[in-house]
């Protein structure tokens, strides 16, 4: 009985009944299939700390962590680099030494009793969507009991965030506008004001 490795004996060449053995190499049975799925760990402006955030490119990026910022290890900067080689889905992690702080402002104590009831109306929409077209802030959150803004997560980019108010689309009625560097502004409209 012979014993051929797989491929190297022609059966159709042979006249003699036999039995012929063939050694057959294994196979790889997990092949890898390429991926342009991409996990970056690294500092950033602006953005969730030590939570994993989904995005698809470099301007998901910037509005999840900012922009592409001159430092060693910017997040954005790694991200921004692997869109030009195909990468277009990330897992990104921002991280911190823990200096950084959220940038907040307090109102001042007679713009706050001046108008209660619009800056807990402001409070309702701007924390949760109360009252408001739209969902919360996706910038800042805002306690009314001690006037204070605060961004929603530390870093610098959250040194640029505005605060503006004007008259609301409805008679009687405010407009809280907040707004940041390449973003839409968020718009809280038809807040009730104080008589």
């Amino acid at each position: 009985m012979p014993i051929f490795q797989n491929g190297a004996l022609n059966t159709t060449a042979l006249t003699v009944p036999n039995i012929y053995v063939g050694i057959v190499a294994p196979q790889t049975l997990i092949a890898g299939v390429p991926s342009n799925r991409l996990g970056v760990v690294g500092t950033a402006s602006w953005g969730p700390v030590n939570t994993p955030v989904i995005f698809g490119d470099a301007v998901g990026c910037a509005l999840s962590f900012g922009a592409v910022q001159p430092r060693k290890f910017d997040l954005s900067t790694a991200v921004a680099a692997t869109v030009f080689q195909g990468a277009s889905d990330f897992r990104g992690v921002r991280v911190s030494d823990g200096t950084d702080a959220a940038a907040s402002v307090v109102l001042p104590a007679p713009d706050l009793a001046a108008a209660p009831a619009f800056w807990a109306a402001a409070s309702a929409a701007v924390n949760a969507g109360a009252g408001v077209q739209r969902n919360a802030s996706l910038l800042v959150s805002f306690d009314a009991a001690t006037g204070t803004f605060t961004a929603a997560h530390t870093g610098s980019y959250g040194n640029g965030i505005g605060l503006a108010t004007a008259k609301g689309s409805r008679v009687g009625s405010f407009r809280l506008v907040v707004s940041a560097p390449g973003r839409q502004p968020e718009v809280f409209d038809n807040l009730p004001a104080d008589v």
